[in-house]
């Protein structure tokens, strides 16, 4: 056993998550992740084609794009946005960014890759206490912080020209000197120079997961959202061909909205649609304001496999 993989598993004392992680293939800190990474004006990121997908966020007034062509690549960003300290979690193997505060517990934290998997779901680990962290709950799993639950923070997947006509003041991050655009260990990559299509672009899974119900392909991407502990993940694909749709979440209506690439979810149902503007915090429509709710985005069964109580849409019977 690698030395670092015998200090983070030697915390964990419980013997089914110890033998439900698996190695990824990589070591500590294998993955390159990026450091307060180099930001550019959109006007400047020519590397970058309309369609390309990105993460994009807001945070205090600042905008910033991560093209997933960099993350899928280096797969954790340690940075700074709008004052706010935050990692950008991307696990390639589900399809899956998160954004975190770095802050919790009275601390400020640095995020690596870990080398291991839980449900084919990437863990990390932070640099200043060696918990373990599951990338697309955001839980502590094992260490010293065990039990705590980073905070998560609003993030959109869409095209690189949706996000920057709606943000026109956005910054995207440069193109890395190396690594960035490029494949891990000579992996094919698309035109755009995107990592891992030759994972995303099959049904074939890399990776043992926990078994779904087959309403949607395992790799089905899902748009997904949790309000007052309900659950719901929305078939990407079929939303964008049915357009805005009003699904119940609990006790609640949700309006569903898709982007290009991804969805967004406001709480609420407004009476008439037309005209109305999907913004970054809220949807606008006849005078009425709906609240937008955090949400995510994988694919099915990384989702359903941490959230087996979860409901979908379309409701298509296993």
């Amino acid at each position: 056993i690698d030395p670092q993989f015998r200090e983070l598993l030697g915390q964990i004392a419980d013997p089914v998550l110890l033998a439900a992680l698996q190695w990824g293939g990589v070591p500590v800190g294998g993955v390159p992740e990026l450091n307060d990474p180099v930001r550019v004006p959109a006007d400047e990121a020519g590397y970058l084609r309309a369609t390309d997908l990105i993460f994009g966020s807001v945070q205090n007034g600042a905008a910033l794009a991560y093209p997933l062509r960099i993350l899928d690549v280096h797969e954790l960003a340690n940075d700074t946005l709008g004052g706010e300290r935050v990692a950008l979690a991307n696990c390639t193997l589900c399809r899956s960014g998160v954004l975190f505060s770095r802050a919790i517990a009275g601390r400020q934290l640095d995020f690596l890759t870990s080398g291991l998997l839980l449900n084919s779901n990437k863990v990390m680990v932070d640099v200043q206490t060696k918990t373990l962290w599951q990338q697309l709950t955001g839980e502590a799993i094992a260490g010293p912080l065990s039990g705590e639950t980073l905070e998560r923070l609003p993030l959109t997947v869409t095209t690189w020209e949706e996000w920057s006509t709606e943000h026109p003041d956005t910054h995207v991050l440069a193109l890395p000197d190396s690594g960035g655009g490029r494949g891990i260990e000579g992996g094919p990559t698309d035109e755009s120079g995107a990592a891992y299509v030759g994972y995303s672009g099959t049904t074939e899974l890399w990776f043992p997961a926990l078994g779904v119900p087959d309403v949607f392909e395992e790799k089905a991407e899902v748009a997904t959202v949790e309000h007052e502990g309900h659950r719901l993940a929305v078939e990407v694909t079929a939303l964008s061909e049915a357009g805005p749709t009003i699904v119940e979440l609990g006790s609640h209506l949700v309006t569903v909205v898709p982007f290009e690439g991804g969805a967004r979810f406001y709480l609420g149902a407004a009476a008439d649609l037309r005209g109305a503007l999907f913004g970054e915090e809220s949807l606008q429509a006849g005078g009425e304001s709906l609240p937008r709710l955090l949400s995510g985005q994988s694919f099915w069964f990384a989702w359903y496999g941490t959230f087996p109580d979860t409901a979908w849409w379309p409701e298509v019977s296993p």
